[in-house]
């Protein structure tokens, strides 16, 4: 995570989070110590947008991060502060966005990493059903464009390594080489799941994980 050190060093923990839970910006920024039970080892997601609150098991990093954050605060208080005002932090996107640029990343915006977490749970054979129950879908058909996407994804995969077959079906991401040699990681999306933008976890591997941004956002996602 070179990009997110200095004044950025805050996003480190939101981004793990957010990678490892699929949890929503507004979730995730209004999450109190109480929520966190390391005993369950889970989180529980609260101020949703469909109204119910839902539990979601932490990996090995999401645990790590909240442990480093919860440690000595009371139940009421907010797990991701502002050095600045005291309490929680309300705005990250601007820092993310200046990450971004300082590793030279084009089209990567906050919610792919949400995205990103809800199609691991698709390519690890997660049903659609729990998937929507850890994503908060109130509506399953969200969640099943997700496992469509994936399953899109894996034909154009073996069509594309046929020995007779002469093109390739299908471009996720890439990076134009600009005259100077040096060039700057350029992301192109297709339709997808939330918002028009494509859930693809290769779409935020090759921004996350080939960058200096996150080089170990594989290994947060790769675990579910």
């Amino acid at each position: 995570m070179a990009a997110l050190t200095g004044p950025g060093a805050h996003l480190q923990p939101i981004v793990t989070v957010a990678l490892g839970t699929g949890m929503r910006l507004s979730e995730e920024l209004q999450m109190k110590r109480h929520q966190v039970d390391f005993l369950r080892n889970i989180v529980t997601a609260r101020h949703t947008k469909n109204g119910r609150p839902r539990d979601i098991p932490m990996n090995d990093d999401v645990r790590q991060a909240l442990a480093d954050l919860c440690r000595d605060k009371r139940p009421d208080d907010y797990v991701f502060v502002s050095e600045k005002t005291g309490s929680c932090i309300r705005e990250v996107k601007k820092g993310f966005h200046t990450a971004c640029r300082i590793a030279d990343i084009e089209g990567l915006i906050w919610k792919d990493l949400r995205a990103t977490f809800g199609t691991r749970l698709a390519e690890a054979g997660c049903d659609a059903f729990t998937s929507a129950q850890l994503l908060g879908h109130s509506d399953v058909r969200v969640t099943v464009r997700y496992v469509r996407t994936v399953e899109t994804s894996t034909r154009v995969a073996v069509e594309a390594v046929r020995l007779n077959s002469g093109k390739v079906g299908h471009v996720l991401a890439s990076w134009p080489k600009a005259s100077n040699g040096a060039g700057c990681k350029s992301l192109k999306l297709i339709g997808g799941a939330e918002g028009g933008r494509t859930p693809d976890l290769r779409i935020a591997n090759a921004a996350l994980c080939q960058t200096e941004l996150l080089p170990h956002a594989e290994g947060h996602i790769r675990r579910f």
